[in-house]
């Protein structure tokens, strides 16, 4: 990630010096990613500030809709809950028709982290059962359902998915910009079911990543540090 950062911010320097603002544009998300995951927020936030102007200079909606979720995500990272939420409607009315984009997704990731820092989840559990029955086995959302259950105190159903997703060491869960989010989830759900043997191999998977924090990437939504799960996994390890 260091590296990664440290290409984008050099790339963006050139293109800033050359004058190619559109140049710029191109590679400012994967600098915002790069910079929530490294935990340097006030970074992030002034990327996502260079970009706006660009954004509605090129009127590229992509770009303005990376601009608001940046917004949204520090707004959270920040405890600006209720900021953080209009902003999430921002995008989400931002990102509807733009080809490629799951704006409904990462508006339900939005929710589920809201609402569950409000101590909110509650108001889903209704809805629960029946997007899980809908909801592929293999679909990104699974870690966040699991971690629902366990949150909302339904052990029984939270085992029986945590067990189809800890299988052959998690190999389930791609390993793309969103698998240290999912396994911290996994991590919190393994503290909550007190499972020792599953801690061991979620603590060895992301002992790697012990200096970053957990974003849902780009940066709509920021966990904290990974150092907290590995805690939280240690504890359960005893």
């Amino acid at each position: 990630l260091e590296d990664k950062a440290a290409r984008c911010a050099r790339t963006a320097a050139l293109a800033r010096q050359a004058g190619e603002a559109h140049s710029v544009l191109e590679v400012l998300p994967s600098l915002i990613g790069a910079q929530a995951h490294l935990g340097d927020i006030p970074a992030a936030r002034e990327s996502t500030e260079e970009l706006a102007p660009l954004a509605e200079q090129e009127r590229q909606p992509f770009y303005m809709y990376v601009v608001i979720q940046g917004r949204a995500g520090v707004a959270f990272f920040e405890g600006r809950f209720a900021e953080s939420e209009a902003l999430a409607q921002q995008a989400f009315a931002a990102g509807q028709g733009i080809q490629g984009l799951d704006a409904a997704g990462v508006f339900g990731v939005q929710m589920f982290s809201l609402r569950r820092e409000q101590g909110r989840l509650a108001e889903v559990a209704p809805l629960l059962r029946q997007f899980v029955q809908a909801t592929p086995a293999h679909s990104a959302w699974r870690p966040g359902l699991v971690l629902m259950f366990a949150e909302l105190g339904m052990l029984a159903e939270a085992r029986t998915e945590f067990e189809h997703l800890a299988r052959d060491r998690f190999a389930s869960i791609p390993e793309d910009a969103s698998w240290v989010n999912c396994m911290a989830m996994m991590a919190e759900v393994c503290h909550a079911l007190g499972d020792t043997v599953r801690a061991q191999t979620l603590h060895g998977l992301l002992l790697a990543h012990s200096g970053n924090n957990v974003v849902a990437p780009p940066l709509v939504a920021c966990y904290g540090a990974v150092a907290r799960y590995l805690g939280l996994l240690a504890s359960t390890m005893q």
